[in-house]
């Protein structure tokens, strides 16, 4: 291999680093930018949100759609517990078989 072959191949290896270099360096700001502007927000727009319990099942979920929200809870075995919606509460038993219902849009 010549020295002028040996050169380029040294160049190239150098450009090579100093790309991933500075592609590295624009990774580590921009995560620490990003994380360092993580703030509370006033505000959380969605269609629909889910809150998972520790063991990542569905224990409450909020929903809208043209008619209006709806609030369903759930209980550790994943039965409906809760639902809320147009003023009406409707709760399960313990065995999550009956379902009462209360209308809050009646006096």
């Amino acid at each position: 291999m010549t020295t002028e072959a040996r050169l380029n191949k040294l160049e190239k290896s150098v450009r090579r680093w100093k790309q991933i270099g500075v592609s590295l360096m624009v990774l580590v700001t921009a995560a620490v930018f990003t994380g360092a502007g993580i703030a509370v927000q006033d505000t959380i727009r969605a269609k629909n949100i889910e809150i998972v319990n520790a063991k990542g099942k569905v224990a409450m979920r909020l929903t809208s759609d043209a008619n209006g929200a709806t609030i369903i809870g759930y209980d550790n075995a994943g039965n409906t517990a809760l639902i809320i919606k147009d003023q009406v509460i409707t709760f399960s038993d313990k065995n999550a078989i009956n379902m009462d219902e209360y209308d809050f849009s009646q006096p």
